[in-house]
């Protein structure tokens, strides 16, 4: 198996384990407070300000206009600069909620995020038989150099769970979730171009959205982008580190 279908069935394996968690035993996962964005359109426009200027802080940093990027001590703070729009945008809500982290029951759902990702590990090592490189893969990923990444996830999963807690709470989960469903098969559709794939890659394609999907909408589901952190940072390290 691929590298890459190893990390869709990852991905995959998280899905279905946090589904059935979410159905079966739903307060295992606490939600975060209802929240109501109150002028639902101007705040999705100063969401979207805060985007623009991530990107063009990310362009700067990509010009070494920023702090040096290879200390591992600076590089994490690289990440906070970049996304500090969006922190200052999450600091002016004063609400957690704001981005779907629960009050009660973060550290709950961390764990059991941080567990879930240590099994979607395991049905990557297990989908492609290679559990022999599990030392040098943990190696790679619990780097010191890759505080980065762990920051850089971190600040992008709460940058998703704004956008989802603003289009519930402003619009209705359905809004939600069919604005997640474009933006996946965009994402994959633009990934797969920048990567030369062919129409053979078509499967893969839509595989990889579906996937995707599943894990997004059990976000809409369970109002938490907390338990999503750690399974995102972890694969997110593994698409790097196993490629």
């Amino acid at each position: 198996m691929s590298h890459y279908l190893g990390i869709v069935t990852a991905y995959a394996a998280a899905a279905v384990l946090v589904w059935l968690a979410a159905l079966l035993h739903p307060e295992s996962i606490p939600a975060a407070r209802e929240y109501n964005p109150g002028k639902r359109v101007m705040q999705l426009g100063l969401f979207l300000l805060a985007v623009v200027g991530a990107a063009v802080l990310q362009l700067l940093e990509g010009r070494r206009w920023l702090l040096p990027n290879e200390d591992p001590l600076t590089a994490p703070l690289n990440q906070l600069i970049i996304f500090l729009p969006l922190v200052i945008y999450l600091v002016a809500q004063r609400r957690p909620a704001a981005a779907l982290v629960p009050v009660r029951g973060l550290l709950r759902s961390v764990a059991g995020g941080t567990a879930l990702a240590l099994i979607s590990l395991a049905a990557y090592l297990s989908a492609r038989g290679n559990w022999d490189q599990l030392p040098e893969l943990a190696a790679g990923i619990f780097s010191a150099d890759k505080a980065d990444r762990f920051t850089q996830m971190l600040l992008l999963d709460l940058g998703l769970g704004t956008l989802i807690a603003l289009l519930i709470g402003g619009w209705s989960r359905k809004v939600a979730l069919v604005t997640l469903a474009g933006l996946v098969l965009l994402i994959h559709i633009g990934a797969a171009s920048m990567a030369g794939f062919g129409p053979e890659g078509a499967g893969g394609v839509l595989l990889g959205s579906a996937v995707a999907f599943g894990l997004l909408s059990a976000i809409v589901h369970t109002r938490n982008i907390a338990w999503f952190w750690p399974v995102h940072a972890m694969l997110g390290m593994l698409l790097i580190v196993g490629s």
